[in-house]
């Protein structure tokens, strides 16, 4: 009998260890699956950390890349303003140049006109001294008087042209010389 009460209270024993083990051991592992459940809840919590930054930075990004492409567009249609702007001022220096050499070339052609035009007005004016001294020579309403008085009348006229042409000639020079000084 004290067998049976020894290996019953062995038996006892070994179960009270035995269950004691267990619940141990089922203790470690909740405590083991609660400390997983644990990392796994910090670790989705550090995946969404990560997941906002990351929109926040794209975010970042994209507000950046709009800012960098205003930019760009407002450089652009500076340039392209800036472009314009020395595309006309090109024209206009050509337009310039233009009205300067046109100017130049007045002024050269009315000089040598003003000089041509001098000698030959200087030229008609002799020989209408000449027709008239020749005329004076003659008797008044005889032929040879009237064809000296018509040669007269046409170098009168010839004079008139040149001298016209000589007045015209000068304007030219003056505005032509005004404009280049201008």
């Amino acid at each position: 009998m004290t067998t049976i009460i020894v290996i019953l209270a062995t038996w006892g024993i070994y179960r009270l260890l035995k269950g004691t083990a267990e619940r141990r051991q089922a203790e470690r592992a909740e405590r083991e699956r609660q400390r997983i459940r644990e990392e796994q809840a910090a670790q989705r919590e550090e995946m969404r950390l990560m997941r906002e930054r990351a929109k926040a930075e794209t975010r970042r990004q994209i507000e950046a890349e709009k800012a960098r492409l205003a930019w760009q567009k407002r450089q652009d249609a500076i340039n392209r303003q800036a472009q314009a702007e020395r595309e006309r001022l090109r024209k206009e220096q050509e337009r310039q140049a233009a009205e300067m050499e046109k100017m130049r070339h007045v002024l050269a052609q009315a000089t040598a006109d003003i000089d041509f035009l001098q000698d030959r007005t200087a030229d008609l004016y002799a020989q209408l001294d000449y027709q008239l001294l020749l005329q004076a020579g003659t008797v008044p309403g005889s032929k040879q008087f009237e064809k000296y008085q018509s040669k007269i009348v046409t170098l009168k006229n010839q004079i008139h042209t040149a001298e016209n042409k000589l007045s015209r000639a000068q304007y030219q020079q003056a505005q032509a010389q005004q404009k280049l000084s201008a």
